[in-house]
């Protein structure tokens, strides 16, 4: 009995020894660590613009990213970049650049933000500046020299961040009229397990080349892998190449396909029917072709105005010279025809 109660007695003197120090009741000066009502709301409007962004919605991000930086009391570097990607999706490449220089003022090295530069220098056709960004970071990358703020070498890139620079690159070397080295940066990046629209990038750099024969082979090797799902203008990609090297009877297969497609758009449609016309031409059926061409024509009565507008770089220049002579052809008969038509009319009425 008497142990308990030293007991009892030793708990009490502890109690009280630490009601004395204020352990159980905290002093009242003493405020819970919190963000500050200012820092919140930076948080808080930084959420609400990528959510805003996910959305598609970059005007209304761009908005709660500015109210970000005015009530930010530092510099964030993402911040800075984030506005440069809202700006940069509204086509405001000239205001997005001005933001990415800010964020790399920041963070030099910084792999995201350097390759947002390049891409609103392209946006911006600013083509070389946009080949320089590029072309450093892969410096960076490789030039053991490079030595970051703190002292310390930048991180060495996988190869999930190189492949999208060389793809890059490629779009950039074709704009500055470099056929050679964008065929060379888009094949390298074709090796490593490309989407469907990058194997199109790709095969289109080879075509605007001239490189038919590779481009064949990588559309080839795509459309026998997923004959069921291959996309239309991949397929309108495929029958061209054929064409250039001379295999007309598997083009025009390629064409009756995509036009028995479901998902193939009006433009798409448009396209096949005049190369299928064409293809007819060359195979010496003009009847065929002349149906076509009227067919095509009284659906889009336009396209008389300007044979010309809408030929992509990337088509054979046998083929776009022959669509541009079969139209100009049907287009001036078209015309003959409709003048004859009223002619006999009016002289009926008469």
């Amino acid at each position: 009995m008497l142990r308990i109660y030293k007991s009892i007695l030793g708990l009490l003197a502890v109690l009280c020894a630490l009601f004395s120090a204020g352990c159980i009741s905290p002093p009242r000066d003493l405020k819970p660590a919190l963000i500050n009502e200012n820092e919140l709301n930076v948080i808080t409007n930084i959420e609400n613009a990528r959510r805003y962004a996910e959305l598609g919605r970059l005007d209304l991000a761009e908005g709660y990213l500015r109210q970000a930086l005015e009530k930010a009391s530092t510099d964030y570097a993402s911040l800075y970049n984030d506005l440069g990607y809202a700006l940069a999706g509204q086509g405001r490449y000239r205001e997005a650049i001005n933001y990415y220089y800010k964020a790399l003022e920041l963070e030099p090295h910084n792999l995201s933000i350097q390759q947002n530069l390049a891409r609103a220098f392209y946006g911006a056709q600013r083509f070389v500046e946009a080949r320089r960004m590029l072309e450093a970071i892969l410096v960076q990358h490789y030039d053991q020299s490079v030595i970051t703020r703190s002292g310390e070498k930048p991180r060495e890139l996988s190869l999930g961040e190189i492949i999208p620079l060389y793809r890059d690159l490629a779009s950039v070397y074709w704009m500055l009229g470099y056929e050679d080295e964008a065929s060379c940066y888009s094949s390298f990046a074709a090796f490593f397990d490309p989407t469907v629209q990058q194997i199109g990038q790709h095969t289109r750099t080879l075509m605007a080349s001239g490189l038919f024969p590779l481009a064949l082979q990588s559309l080839g090797a795509r459309v026998k892998e997923d004959r069921e799902r291959v996309e239309p203008s991949m397929l309108l990609d495929y029958a061209l190449a054929l064409a250039a090297v001379g295999n007309l009877n598997t083009a025009e297969q390629a064409l009756a396909k995509l036009l028995a497609m479901p998902a193939a758009s009006s433009r798409e449609r448009r396209d096949g029917k005049i190369f299928l016309a064409v293809l007819s031409d060359m195979t010496s059926r003009s009847g065929l072709a002349s149906s076509l061409l009227e067919e095509v024509i009284d659906e889009n009565p336009d396209l008389c105005e300007d044979v010309v507008a809408a030929e992509p770089v990337h088509w054979p220049t046998q083929l776009v010279l022959e669509r541009r002579r079969l139209l100009k052809e049907e287009c001036r008969n078209g015309v003959e025809h409709s003048a004859k038509r009223s002619k006999e009319k009016f002289s009926t009425i008469l």
